[in-house]
């Protein structure tokens, strides 16, 4: 039976795996050629990526709430549901993503020189790519919905279709005109973020043409969704509070503090959440995964499957991390070097690399079973425990780096501690909850 089920995860996490394992690596490529122009550029390219990355994290709990309730309605045998889900998210997407674009042009000023101490060049090369990356949160929301219908239907192919496309022609326009290549004008971090908007684009109309037809029939009757986006809308504020602790304030604070160490420390930190990122594409993808395949048990009340599935996905990630973890650490003093041609930077990254590798290594115990537990609707207990949580690794994050001066040291053990402290919390209550109801069979 695990084999049938270890089968079901591989068969929805592979097409994802491949596709983000692609588009790590162009994305790695973009971020070195930004690199490239000056370590000011690259220190404000990954200020403003993160924050609206963060944004579109944020709001995207729309999309998981579409996520969740559509796997309910796979599960129970609903299409019509399903369909109903689909659109209120599109229609939610499309609402929350021009009210930000509207907010960020007005603010993004104040948000880089008060929230993140920008000045000077940096600040003047994080405000030149931020107007061309305005759109970036609409578009992302518009591609969260779609890429979670396929998910939903098990039809990931055409995730890994619509982003390796989109990945590879952000790539190409940006050696071109952000190097300045081929006799191309040199046009640096604008380009950069222009290129990103248009290969973003692509990759929506190729979503858009496969699901062409049913579009332009549902688009007719928007208003009927309209109430069920509300809906969706005040079951994702949850999500969207923990979001907000856990990946926006936390983020945000985490790097204003890395900030003030210095722009070597900053672009160091940068990159080596870049080289996390490869290996933690196996944790989202497998994490996404069992939230879908837990939903859909959920809605057929089956509860050996919502057992297993967890404690499979969590072996499959685990073993994945850490063949890639050993294989960064004995290579850590030569992969910076691709990225950047900064020497201090270079040095920061070789040294604190293994110790966040090790830091990350509980994570994928805690995202399984947090996506476990969203599947089964326990938001606000996620909501409750993060805020908790954070609020502590927070306090010694600034403790172990502003009293006791442990720098980049101290980041590392705070994100090892919070890893293995929500782990915990979200285990026992995942198990606690699987156990008491009687519904299940």
């Amino acid at each position: 039976m695990n084999s049938e089920r270890i089968k079901k995860l591989n068969n929805f996490a592979f097409p994802l795996l491949v596709q983000s394992i692609m588009g790590y690596f162009i994305g790695f490529t973009d971020q070195a050629i930004v690199a490239r122009i000056s370590t000011p550029a690259l220190a404000a390219v990954g200020v403003v990526s993160s924050f609206l990355q963060m944004i579109a994290g944020l709001m995207g709990a729309i999309t998981l709430i579409f996520n969740i309730r559509g796997s309910k309605k796979i599960g129970a045998k609903d299409d019509e549901g399903l369909k109903k889900e689909f659109f209120s998210s599109l229609l939610l997407s499309l609402i929350l993503g021009v009210a930000f674009i509207i907010l960020f042009i007005l603010g993004r000023a104040s948000l880089l020189s008060s929230v993140y101490a920008l000045s000077g060049q940096t600040y003047n090369q994080a405000i030149i790519y931020s107007d061309s990356m305005s759109l970036y949160v609409l578009i992302q929301l518009f591609l969260f919905a779609f890429g979670t219908y396929f998910k939903i239907h098990n039809n990931t192919k055409w995730i890994l279709i619509g982003s390796t496309t989109s990945s590879i022609v952000n790539l190409i326009l940006d050696y071109i005109f952000v190097l300045g290549k081929f006799g191309m004008p040199k046009l640096g971090v604008n380009m950069a973020g222009i290129s990103t908007v248009i290969a973003m684009s692509i990759n929506l109309m190729i979503y858009a043409i496969v699901l062409r037809e049913q579009l332009s029939i549902e688009f007719l009757n928007i208003r009927k969704y309209f109430k069920n986006a509300i809906i969706q809308l005040k079951e994702s504020l949850p999500l969207m509070g923990q979001e907000i602790l856990d990946g926006s304030i936390f983020v945000v604070i985490v790097n204003a503090i890395i900030l003030r160490m210095g722009t070597f420390e900053y672009a160091g930190y940068i990159i080596i959440n870049m080289l996390l990122g490869f290996l933690n594409i196996a944790k989202y993808m497998y994490g996404s995964a069992t939230l879908t395949l837990t939903g859909i048990s959920y809605g057929e009340k089956n509860k050996e499957d919502l057992k297993a599935y967890p404690k499979i996905s969590t072996k499959i990630i685990t073993a994945i991390y850490i063949v890639l973890g050993v294989v960064f650490i004995l290579t850590r003093n030569y992969v910076p070097a691709i990225v950047s041609d900064d020497v201090s930077t270079q040095k920061i990254v070789s040294l604190f690399l293994a110790y966040f590798i090790i830091a990350n290594s509980v994570s994928p115990f805690t995202n399984t079973y947090m996506n476990a537990l969203q599947a089964l609707g326990l938001n606000v207990f996620i909501l409750y425990s993060t805020a908790i949580i954070n609020t502590f690794i927070l306090l010694l994050m600034f403790v172990s780096t502003s009293i006791f001066n442990m720098s980049l040291y101290g980041i590392a053990l705070c994100v090892l501690l919070d890893n293995i402290l929500t782990g915990i919390v979200y285990y026992k209550r995942y198990n606690k909850e699987i156990a008491k109801d009687k519904e299940f069979v």
